[in-house]
Parts: C-alpha cells; structure tokens; sequence
C-alpha cells in the first residue's frame, strides 16, 4: 500500500493487518512482518510516498487509514492525495482522496486479500 501526496502536508499511512496489529511510524516492523518504508515528513522532497508492505501478506482484510497531524507551513486545510495497492495474483488499483488537517480517517478503505496458499 502507498500513499502518495504533495509538500502542503505531512500524511500518515496506517495499516491494520487480518492480526488486527496496526504497522504505521510507530510500530513498523509489525509481529506479521508488515513494515513502513520511511515517515516522510515536511522536510522530504514532493512527492511524498509512504509505503507499507507485508512480504507474506496472509489472507484477510486490509484496513488503511490516513493521518493529517501537521500543515507544512502553507495553511491548507484540505490537502489531496492517492492511495495505490497491489494485492497478490491482481492489478494495481487505485484511489484518490481529500485529508483534512487534524483528522485522522482510520477507514479510508478496505482491501479483502484471497486465499494466497496453494
């Protein structure tokens, strides 16, 4: 899962895994080997992506969530972004979303991963 997103935010990705742990800044890497890339902040170059993996993605659902704790100086409220997942065995898809400053949207989108196992 990645989010995407410009240099008028600093954004979140979360994601809680069929465990129920959630992998975010704070807690990557996660007991089911779920992991962030890097927390990108207001100083990282635009575009900013956040990435989170599960090498071994079980089956189950995906939740993702979205956190807009700090403006980068420019006072936008509403900042856009785009979230890009690719499940096992499926196309890439895509969604494109609106954060609000100081909210924290934990049910951005669910993602049902199949049976992966032979």
């Amino acid at each position: 899962m990645s989010l995407v997103f410009g240099p008028d935010a600093d954004l979140d990705l979360y994601v809680t895994g069929p465990s129920e742990e959630t992998v975010y800044y704070a807690n990557t890497p996660a007991r089911d080997r779920g992991h962030l890339d890097a927390d990108r902040r207001c100083d990282a170059p635009a575009p900013r992506i956040e990435t989170i993996s599960f090498p071994a993605a079980v089956a189950g659902r995906y939740r993702v969530g979205i956190d807009y704790p700090e403006d980068c100086d420019d006072g936008r409220r509403n900042v856009p972004y785009q979230l890009v997942w690719h499940a096992p065995g499926a196309e890439p898809r895509g969604q494109d979303g609106v954060a609000r400053f100081g909210r924290f949207d934990s049910r951005v989108v669910e993602i049902d991963v199949g049976d992966t196992g032979p």
